[in-house]
This record gives C-alpha cells, structure tokens and sequence, in this order.
C-alpha cells in the first residue's frame, strides 16, 4: 500500500525544487513535510548554501539513512560539498556544481527521493539578495548604516540650532551696540546746541548791563 507524507527540505529560506516519491510498508511509513520547501536554491560562485531534506519515520526503533547523488553519481565529501545526513552543504566553485541533487532516505522498509534544483544566479557576490548567511552578514552593517545615519541628522539638527541662537545673540549685540551710538550722538547734540543758548543768553545779560550803565550815565548828567 503507498503511503504519500510530507517532504521538507531547509536551505535557509532559500527556494528548492523537489520530486517527491514514496513507496512505503503500513506500519514502517515515512513523514515527509512538503509544506515547507520551494522551488529552488539559488547562489553564486562560492557562495555556500544548505541543501535539505528531514524525513521521520512512524516506528520508534527505525533509523534514517540518507544518501545523496548528482547525475545519477553518489556525491562525495570534498572542500566545497558536505553531507550532514538530511543536509547537503554545497560552496559551488565552478558550473558543473550546479543542477539537480538527489536525496534518497530510506528506513529500510520506506524509502523516499528528493530532487533539489541548485541554480546560479547573474548578480556580484558583493549585492546578494537571498540566503540566512547573507542577511547575517548585512544586519551589523545595517544598523551601524541606521545609527550613523540618526547620528548625522542629531549633528546637523544641534548644528543649525547653535547657529540660529549666535545669530540671535549677534543681532541683539549689534542692536544694544547702535542704540549706544544713538545716545552718544543726541548727547553730543545736545551739547552743541546748549552752548548757543548759553552764549546767547550772556549777550543778551551783557547787553542789559550796559543799557543800565548808560541810563545810569544819563540820570547823572541831568
């Protein structure tokens, strides 16, 4: 009897494709997870990604056996491709590293397959866009990016207040600065035009002196 279960293959939010096919014992069924695979894995050269396919099994004492192949050859551990059971971790260092991985897991009496597409994609390594260890990476750099970003606006906000307060200052100053001036002219003014008066006013006190010394003059001739 076939039992069909659910396959879930990780590669950190990375998209997989996959086939899934199942021939399974009642009793002995493996449980595969398809609701949280994608289509496909997508990275650059040297760009490390996970490959992934968990399988459990409905008997308590039943192991999983995983084995992985690519173009019908059983994958070997090397630099750039490692197995971790249901983890396929591959570092593509030239174009035949990708294309499409299988995941055989049996439990010796189940057994299911897991096609796994890995596709290059055109972008720089320097811009990527996908993948756990990529956000990872761009999270610090990031938040230092936010906070020397809030940094600059504080300083030039502070900046423009410091000078909108000296250009206050700076008015008033010239401001208190004039209106000394102002008074120091109306004093001076007011000097030169109270010596006129004065003098004025002592002609007139010296003419009247000698108008009484000559009527004075006249009474005694008479």
């Amino acid at each position: 009897m076939a039992n069909f279960g659910a396959c879930f293959c990780y590669s950190c939010g990375l998209k997989v494709t996959f086939l899934l096919v199942i021939s399974a014992v009642c009793n002995e069924a493996l449980i595969l997870d398809v609701n949280l695979t994608r289509q496909e894995v997508t990275t650059f050269v040297r760009q490390p990604v996970n490959l992934g396919c968990y399988a459990t099994t409905t008997s308590a004492g039943s192991i999983l056996e995983y084995f992985w192949t690519k173009d019908n050859q059983t994958v070997t551990q090397s630099p750039n491709v490692q197995a971790f059971d249901g983890v396929l971790v591959v570092t593509p260092e030239k174009d035949s590293d990708f294309g499409t991985y299988e995941c055989n897991v049996t439990n010796g009496m189940s057994s299911g397959l897991c096609r796994i597409s890995l596709v290059q994609v055109t972008s720089t390594p320097g811009d990527p866009t996908t993948g756990c260890v990529n956000v990872s990476v761009l999270m610090p750099v990031l938040a230092v990016a936010v906070f020397s970003l809030l940094l600059f606006i504080h300083l030039v906000i502070q900046g423009a207040r410091r000078r909108s307060r000296d250009e206050v200052l700076s008015k008033k100053s010239e401001d208190s600065s004039l209106h000394s001036h102002e008074h120091v002219r109306m004093r001076e003014g007011s000097c030169v035009i109270e010596e006129p008066i004065e003098l004025h006013v002592n002609r007139r006190v010296s003419r009247m002196e000698e108008n009484e010394r000559i009527q004075e003059s006249t009474v005694t001739q008479f």
